[in-house]
């Protein structure tokens, strides 16, 4: 049997704290999103170019697809590695965030992410989630055990 590699993003974690799960955003839920982002710039350009400027109203759509295009492009890189782990103890997010398990006051879906809000206030998004309900049931039980 061979033994299974460890993750190399994993967090630094205390010699007694145990890695739960890791939540990766997931590559056809980023398209999806932006794909429904598209629609809905290319919607609301088409009706504010045709309140200003009638004659151009057709001019909207396209520009507000190719803007939400190449957002899509330019931050995949970024937006595609932001890993989220959650051990017995805190939540560890990209750029070095760490959230206390006790100091999380609400967890809600918000679209396919899970907002995070903490007892100061501050929230965090675990982005891109295929099922969020699932990613915010288990932040909540680990947070509740």
């Amino acid at each position: 049997m061979s033994e299974a590699l460890p993750d190399p993003e994993a967090p630094d974690l205390a010699p007694d704290e145990r890695l739960l799960q890791s939540f990766a955003p997931d590559p056809a839920v980023y398209t999806r999103d932006h794909a429904w982002l598209a629609v809905l710039a290319a919607a609301l350009s088409a009706l504010s170019f045709w309140l200003v400027w009638r004659p151009l109203a057709f001019a909207g759509p396209p520009v507000a697809i190719l803007i939400v295009a190449a957002r899509h492009k330019s931050a995949a890189d970024r937006d595609m590695t932001e890993r989220w782990h959650l051990t017995d103890r805190r939540l560890v997010g990209p750029g070095g965030q760490e959230i206390e398990l006790k100091r999380i006051d609400k967890l809600r879906p918000f679209g396919s992410a899970v907002q995070v809000t903490t007892n100061s206030g501050s929230r965090h998004l675990v982005r891109f989630q295929r099922k969020p309900r699932l990613t915010l049931e288990r932040i909540e039980a680990a947070r509740d055990a």
